[in-house]
């Protein structure tokens, strides 16, 4: 990928069902804190009245404030309200005890309402930047960027959304999984939001780049020692999974690539275009589709980048 001085990171997050989300801001935020990144905005893509409060509080934390956005089931279009019955059901599998989310957003006293549409972040972000120099981190739903496609123009820009992405968005970075030549992998983020996910295949303007790898690389073992009490990587990594645990680093691996696309350790190929089935979830590969995609994978051992990750959580990068 064609680099820039720094890379310029819109964070889009699910963040609420699982804490690696919390891990990935976290570690995007040591990179600024570092010199070597830039966070212009963050989207919490779920309906839901927690996740953005909680990007929130990981921010006051590191001291660094991008532009926070949410999304709205009241905004979805016509005939779409039933889009996220998968999340909904999901949600009720899992006991009320994980939900880091609901502390933070207790903590912090703020809940969906208070924030801007994430549409409205991805405008403001987006028409500052330079064009082509954006990296979109998507480790959560498409749902923000069906969004931000469907705005007109306005006093922000006198593009409207989708061609505002396509000018200045290099590239999305996807957490998801597309083996090659086809997969019916879970793909849970393509899953929460098939309707998104569909919208997002079809008609994204530039290259994706998908990495699935982190089931087996496990992070955070170390917060409890290392973090004081109230960090919120820590908070959020006991709650969810117990102290000393750690999780499995997906959303962390993909920020990895975002931020250090060229580095040696993974290995990037193109096999055409991606082509998502929103009836079945299913991922295949069209080689003579018209976008340029990528299925990303790591090289080295998983206990490696476990220990990379976890250097680069607390921010060394020697």
């Amino acid at each position: 990928m064609e680099q820039f001085q720094k890379p310029l990171i819109l964070f889009d997050t699910d963040m609420d069902t699982d804490c690696d989300d919390a891990g990935a801001l976290g570690m995007l935020f040591e990179y600024v804190a570092a010199g070597r990144a830039m966070c212009i905005g963050i989207a919490a893509d779920v309906p839901n009245p927690c996740p953005a409060a909680v990007c929130e509080m990981i921010s006051n934390w590191y001291g660094i404030h991008p532009p926070i956005g949410t999304v709205y089931e009241k905004d979805f279009p016509p005939g779409a309200s039933e889009r996220y019955q998968r999340y909904h059901d999901h949600r009720k599998t899992l006991p009320d005890e994980i939900y880091y989310n609901r502390v933070f957003a207790r903590l912090i006293g703020k809940r969906d309402e208070d924030y801007p549409p994430a549409a409205e972040v991805y405008r403001k972000a987006l028409v500052s930047a330079p064009d082509g120099s954006v990296t979109v981190l998507a480790v959560g739903f498409f749902t923000a960027i069906e969004q931000l496609w469907l705005t007109p123009a306005d006093e922000i820009s006198e593009l409207n959304g989708y061609d505002l992405f396509a000018r200045k968005v290099r590239c999305v970075v996807s957490m998801g999984c597309a083996d090659y030549p086809e997969t019916d992998n879970y793909n849970f983020n393509y899953n929460m939001d098939r309707f998104g996910a569909k919208v997002f295949f079809d008609r994204c303007p530039c290259p994706v780049y998908v990495c699935p790898d982190g089931f087996d690389v496990i992070t955070g073992t170390s917060f409890s020692d290392t973090f004081p009490l109230g960090h919120p990587l820590r908070t959020a990594y006991e709650i969810y999974n117990g102290p000393g645990k750690g999780r499995m680093s997906w959303d962390l691996i993909s920020l990895l690539f975002a931020l250090e696309p060229d580095s040696p350790i993974f290995d990037c190929r193109t096999h055409g275009t991606i082509v998502y089935d929103d009836t079945n979830n299913h991922v295949r590969w069209n080689e003579q589709g018209p976008r340029k995609d990528y299925e990303v994978r790591s090289l080295i051992p998983a206990d490696e980048m476990a220990r990379l990750l976890e250097n680069r959580l607390h921010g060394i990068f020697d």
